[in-house]
């Protein structure tokens, strides 16, 4: 019996669900794995690209991959970040996810220009090398603030040797020393109030609407992306804080709390501030700080487009690279150039965070 692919179909969710607990260990530890399949994969305005593989009446394989608006360069196009790929066990090396991938490039022929993916698999990455597809022209910083690296690495089991223990140690010294050689001015922060929301009103697409413009690269951050991205339950508990004046939204931060083995770390998923207003980034990266701090959080992650300034802010709050490396690659189904405008751009018109691939 020959396979069946074909774009996704409702009904077809819980014995997606099913097979991508079998392929993925985490998707069994999510509450309700069908809700958080519903809202990542069907809920979102924009639908997603599902394909999947039929074989006797059962699904052994899906392909997914998220519709979303991306400011590059001038314009705003729909692009897709790749999801979850599976293929059950027992027909993996049959040709059925080169099937599944092909029809999804099918499906969105037309439709979107650009596709983003990160790995860090070898074989998904020597595939792409064969392909001839580019990776993506900026790299990220994976940055990590640790208070206290010896319960670190006690509760994470970590068997790094004592330079390791020893680079952290330093290069949080270093991180101290210059900034008490260099402060940051804060002078302009009187009138400035950090609150806590529950949701994003429509005030917030007037702060993207003044935000996009400075960006190249930039994933649509309107009020229906970010309450479907942080607002909903189904996607995660976050904490989302803004900073305000005269009832204008200069920045806004979102955090979130991650727990493995009963050892919790934070994780900034994303922050945006006015171009011209760092100091309001650096003000929201410290209140994030405050808070991890106060609930006993050892462990901060944090991203940033390396080189940037969101890097240096997040160097003064004692972030350090953690040389943790994902790899990104890009592909334009028809490149007018934009290839070479984000090579070209600097890192500050780049814009790319956890929050925006921590999708799947």
């Amino acid at each position: 019996m020959s396979y069946i692919i074909r774009p996704y179909r409702p009904g077809d969710e819980k014995e997606i669900v099913d097979l991508l607990k079998h392929v993925f260990p985490r998707w069994n530890e999510l509450d309700n794995a069908l809700d958080d399949w519903m809202w990542r994969y069907n809920d979102y305005p924009i639908k997603s690209l599902v394909s999947v593989a039929e074989y006797n009446g059962h699904i052994v394989g899906a392909d997914h991959e998220f519709n979303l608006n991306l400011k590059i360069g001038k314009n705003t196009e729909l692009s897709t970040i790749s999801g979850n790929s599976a293929v059950h066990p027992d027909h993996q090396g049959k040709g059925v996810y080169t099937k599944l991938s092909e029809l999804t490039t099918k499906m969105r022929e037309g439709k979107v220009n650009f596709n983003i993916w990160h790995s860090r698999n070898p074989i998904i990455l020597n595939r792409a090398k064969r392909r001839g597809r580019p990776m993506f022209p900026h790299k990220i910083s994976y940055m990590v603030r640790i208070k206290d690296v010896d319960s670190y690495l006690k509760a994470k089991k970590r068997k790094d040797n004592p330079i390791k223990k020893i680079g952290y140690n330093t290069f949080n010294a270093l991180n101290k020393v210059k900034n008490l050689l260099e402060p940051y001015d804060l002078k302009n922060l009187d009138k400035v109030m950090i609150k806590d929301v529950r949701d994003f009103d429509e005030s917030i697409n007037i702060f993207w609407n003044t935000v996009k413009e400075h960006y190249n690269f930039i994933y649509e951050r309107n009020s229906q992306y970010l309450n479907w991205r942080y607002c909903d339950k189904r996607g995660g508990n976050y904490l989302v804080k803004q900073a305000i004046s005269d009832d204008q939204i200069l920045g806004y931060i979102v955090l979130e709390i991650k727990q493995s083995g009963g050892y919790k770390e934070g994780y900034i998923a994303d922050m945006l501030s006015l171009p011209d207003r760092s100091d309001i980034a650096y003000l929201l990266m410290g209140e994030a700080i405050r808070y991890f701090d106060s609930l006993g959080i050892d462990i901060n992650h944090f991203w940033a487009v390396k080189n940037s300034v969101y890097e240096e802010l997040a160097r003064r709050h004692n972030f350090i690279d953690s040389r943790f490396r994902r790899y990104f690659g890009c592909l334009f189904r028809v490149d007018h150039g934009e290839y070479s405008l984000l090579k070209s751009s600097s890192p500050d018109k780049i814009h790319l965070m956890f929050g925006d691939m921590d999708l799947f």
